[in-house]
């Protein structure tokens, strides 16, 4: 068995399960909207899933006792990449994690479990351990853990649950080398902050450059939707969704009005434009928070400027006009005169990530477009600062 687990132990291409009780069963059904392999281990087979599907879900159903060396080695536990044990018994949780180490000590383990010294004890000699009580996080937060992403915290919001999670890159993931930060968000989840592998956590939001490319060893913390209406849509899924339109059309059929606008309000958009009247939700660091309240807040100067070069088609002079509207906060009258008279400057000065959106948003509109930095007095933007 020590050779086989020697050869096969870089092969990590599947999820066990231990443990088919409600949370067990959601947490199949949550990693399975990942495309991943899932296998599971249950004492007894029920009568009647609660979901029920599950069946089909998984790989291989294995009836047995989880902390039998044994049951995990039918499991193939030297190909699992991660562990999620989650039966009712606590002793058997631990059980079970001590002999999973044993014999891959290279998967993630996921645990449940309310003892919470006997977690920091068992994160601390076993590595790649973490856990979570059952009654404060729901099934997708296992299963996001088994993913590789770490909870930061978990809240509501008008009935829906919202989740802050950080993750390292590894070189494996599909994102690296590949794509930039902003790829990364979408109508469910938003990137906080984005640091390198030599770089320390900010203490500060959108500190850092959106169309940076993502490499291994990079750090990103981010908030996202986990109601079910965003399942299709999981943060880690390996391709940004395509035809939205067509999704909308697919969730939204049979909602009423005062439900539709419900949905809406789950949402968040980077040019929406505050009305009176609007509900704004602020999600600040407590830093942030005691400068708001000692007068201290400190507002970064609108610093860049876009510089409209062409546009390829006249239909592509009428959607720049709509972007430069909509994202930079100019009349659309303004706008119009602009793409009418090109080359020139989008008239308000922007922030750098709004730059960077509307310099994006014009390109996909054939319309050429760059960023030009406004020179700031250094003595003036310095006395700003916080003290």
């Amino acid at each position: 068995m020590e050779q086989a687990t020697s050869s096969q132990q870089l092969k990590l291409d599947c999820f066990l399960v231990c443990g088919l009780g409600s949370l067990g069963q959601h947490c199949v059904a949550a990693l399975k909207e990942f495309g991943v392999s899932v296998i599971a281990i249950e004492q007894t087979l029920p009568e009647h899933w609660e979901i029920s599907n599950l069946s089909d879900l998984l790989e291989e159903l294995i009836i047995g006792d989880c902390s039998q060396k044994k049951v995990l080695e039918q499991a193939k536990i030297w190909q699992c990449r991660a562990v999620v044990i989650v039966t009712s018994n606590e002793r058997i949780n631990t059980e079970t994690a001590l002999i999973a180490r044993q014999l891959n000590p290279h998967t993630r383990l996921v645990v449940r479990s309310a003892q919470e010294n006997l977690n920091q004890l068992l994160s601390q000699r076993l590595g790649n351990f973490v856990a979570y009580e059952a009654t404060q996080l729901p099934a997708p937060a296992f299963a996001l853990a088994a993913l590789g992403c770490e909870t930061l915290g978990f809240f509501q919001l008008d009935g829906k649950w919202l989740r802050v999670f950080t993750r390292q890159m590894q070189a494996s993931d599909p994102y690296c080398n590949r794509r930039q930060i902003w790829e990364l968000n979408s109508r469910s989840l938003r990137v906080l902050t984005h640091v390198t592998s030599s770089m320390e956590l900010p203490k500060v939001f959108r500190r850092w450059d959106q169309e940076t490319l993502i490499l291994p060893g990079d750090t990103i913390v981010c908030i996202e939707i986990t109601d079910p209406l965003f399942s299709q849509s999981p943060a880690t899924s390996t391709e940004i969704p395509r035809h939205w339109w067509q999704l909308w059309q697919e969730r939204l059929k049979g909602l009423s009005w005062n439900k539709f606008k419900q949905k809406l309000t789950e949402f968040w958009y980077d040019s929406y434009r505050l009305l009176v009247g609007d509900r704004m939700v602020v999600l600040a660091t407590i830093n942030g928070l005691q400068r708001i309240e000692g007068g201290k807040m400190y507002i970064q100067p609108k610093q860049w400027r876009v510089r409209v070069e062409k546009a390829l088609t006249q239909d592509a002079v009428f959607e720049g006009a709509n972007a430069i509207a909509r994202i930079s906060g100019c009349t659309l009258q303004q706008a119009r005169k602009l793409m009418q008279n090109l080359p020139g400057t989008v008239p308000r000065p922007l922030y750098r990530q709004q730059a960077q959106r509307l310099v994006r948003q014009l390109s996909k509109r054939q319309v050429s477009a760059s960023l030009v930095e406004i020179p700031q007095p250094q003595q003036a933007y310095s006395s700003q600062k916080p003290k």
